[in-house]
C-alpha cells in the first residue's frame, strides 16, 4: 500500500481497536494468529496486512474492506449491512 493509505489504515484500525485498546489488539491478533506486536505495527502505519489478513480483519469488526481501508461507510441500499444497519454516514 501507499503511505498515505497505510496511515488511512492505521488510523482507521485505531479507531474501530477503541485508540489502541492493547485487549483488543490482543483479541484481534488471537482471531488472525498473528502477533500483537504485528497488530500494534499496523496501528502505528508502520506496516500494513496482507490481503488475506485484510478480509478476515474487515470480517472481525464485521464492516467492509472499503469502510476499513477509507473510513467510507456503506451507503449502498443494496448492501446488506446498509440494509441491517442504514447508513452509518
Amino acid at each position: 500500500m501507499e503511505k498515505v493509505k497505510v496511515q488511512h489504515f492505521a488510523r482507521n484500525l485505531r479507531k474501530l481497536l477503541c485508540d489502541v485498546s492493547f485487549k483488543r489488539q490482543k483479541h484481534l491478533a488471537e482471531f488472525l494468529e498473528i502477533t500483537q506486536q504485528a497488530v500494534s505495527r499496523w496501528v502505528n502505519g508502520v506496516t500494513e496486512p496482507n490481503l488475506d489478513n485484510l478480509v478476515r480483519i474487515a470480517d472481525f469488526f464485521d464492516v467492509s474492506i472499503e469502510e476499513l481501508l477509507k473510513g467510507k461507510k456503506c451507503n449502498n441500499p443494496w448492501c446488506y449491512k446498509h440494509r441491517k444497519y442504514g447508513c452509518r454516514e
